[in-house]
Order: structure tokens, then C-alpha cells, then sequence
């Protein structure tokens, strides 16, 4: 087929199978998985503070939390024994207590290596600035936070 020629046929009625009727839509999406975000990250966040307390913004206790779990995520061994096991086998295994360990020194020497250079240069600082208004759309980011969650 080389051609194919659309022709207007007025508005149609599509019938549905079995008498189904869809609601017609008000705003857009439903808004359930972001619901369902905002309660997962409010419980992590309930957890980090009844363990470190509250000196420390939530944002701050994501970024910590995430960064650990980015470390752990690196390790083939602790990805084959989560395929390999069910989740109560897998929190058992010494790998992973081991490797946690190894993620608190990695990150924790990686983050103040790169605050290090970010403090002490100028130059690191803009491009930083950059960074984080191109591709990391900070400016994007701000506009679309509640203002009431902010400090």
C-alpha cells in the first residue's frame, strides 16, 4: 500500500463490549501512583528520622539514604542473592551487612572528595550551577514544589 486517504465521517459512536461506560476526564492523570510516592517517601522518612533524629533536613536523610542504596546497587553478589532468594533470606546474608559497610566508607569518601573540590573552587562551582540548572532542571524542580513542605 502506498497511499491511504483519510476521509471525515462526522462524529461516531463507538460502542463498548459488555455495556462498560468510561468516565469522561477531568483533570489530568489520578494522581494515585504520586500518592503512592508521597507515602512511601513519608514513611522512609518517618524511619530515618526515629533513627537519626531530626537535626538534619528530610532532604538531606533521602540523599543519604539513596546514595547508600546506589552503593549497594553497584554489587553483582548482593544482585545475584536477590534473584536467588526470597526478601527475609536475602536481609540475612553477612554479604550484605559487609557491603553496607563498604558503602558507608565509599560514599562518605567519595561525597566529601567532591564537596572538597566544589568548596574550593570558583571554576567547580559554576559549572556545578550548570549542571544543576541544565540537565538536573533545578529551576523546574522548585517550581513545582509546595511551598508549604519548604524551609
Amino acid at each position: 500500500m502506498t497511499h491511504h486517504k483519510l476521509k471525515d465521517q462526522g462524529k461516531r459512536d463507538l460502542p463498548l463490549v459488555g455495556g462498560v461506560s468510561l468516565q469522561p476526564l477531568t483533570d489530568p492523570g489520578s494522581g494515585e501512583v504520586r500518592e503512592k510516592e508521597k507515602i512511601w517517601l513519608a514513611e522512609i522518612i518517618k524511619k530515618v528520622n526515629e533513627i537519626f533524629g531530626a537535626e538534619t533536613t528530610d532532604g538531606d536523610k533521602l540523599a543519604w539514604l539513596n546514595t547508600k542504596k546506589e552503593k549497594l546497587l553497584e554489587k553483582d553478589v548482593l544482585v545475584q542473592q536477590a534473584l536467588s532468594n526470597t526478601e527475609e533470606q536475602f536481609a540475612g546474608s553477612p554479604d550484605l551487612q559487609k557491603f553496607f559497610m563498604d558503602a558507608l566508607i565509599e560514599s562518605y569518601s567519595a561525597q566529601n572528595a567532591l564537596d572538597r573540590a566544589a568548596l574550593n573552587s570558583t571554576a567547580v562551582q559554576a559549572d556545578v550551577l550548570r549542571l544543576l540548572l541544565g540537565p538536573a532542571r533545578l529551576w523546574e524542580s522548585l517550581r513545582t514544589r509546595d511551598v508549604s513542605v519548604g524551609r
